[in-house]
């Protein structure tokens, strides 16, 4: 699953569909390409993000029975910038510089915390 953080304006996490989706404050958007594996996106700040879609499901069969305070992990990750099936519209020709910005994004929990809302806010899982 192919998702898109907003690091600059909003901190939005949007799920991509073959229509082209925005973050709550429009700086940054994207869409699924005609065949469903191909992605792309644009705007600053712009961050994109991955989940292994068999995992999560695997997680999320576990998750209506899970009692512990705890809570389910499973993996979410950053998506290289030169990724040949998300490409960032406005990448420029050269050289790509990490942004000191996107280095100081939240840590991984708080990702997987917030891509869990957003599934939640969207109606993709429920909220117990």
């Amino acid at each position: 699953m192919k998702l898109l953080f907003c690091s600059k304006g909003c901190f939005d996490i949007i799920r991509l569909f073959h229509e082209e989706r925005s973050c709550v404050c429009g700086k940054v958007k994207g869409r699924y390409l005609k065949d469903g594996h191909y992605a792309e996106y644009s705007g600053e700040g712009a961050v994109p993000l991955g989940m292994d879609n068999h995992e999560f499901t695997q997680t999320l069969k576990q998750w209506p029975n899970w009692k512990h305070s705890r809570g389910l992990r499973f993996d979410a990750f950053f998506i290289g910038k030169n990724c040949k099936t998300f490409v960032n519209l406005d990448a420029p020709a050269g050289p790509v510089q990490v942004d000191p910005e996107i280095r100081q994004i939240a840590d991984r929990e708080k990702i997987v915390q917030e891509v869990i809302a957003e599934l939640i806010k969207n109606g993709v899982l429920t909220d117990p």
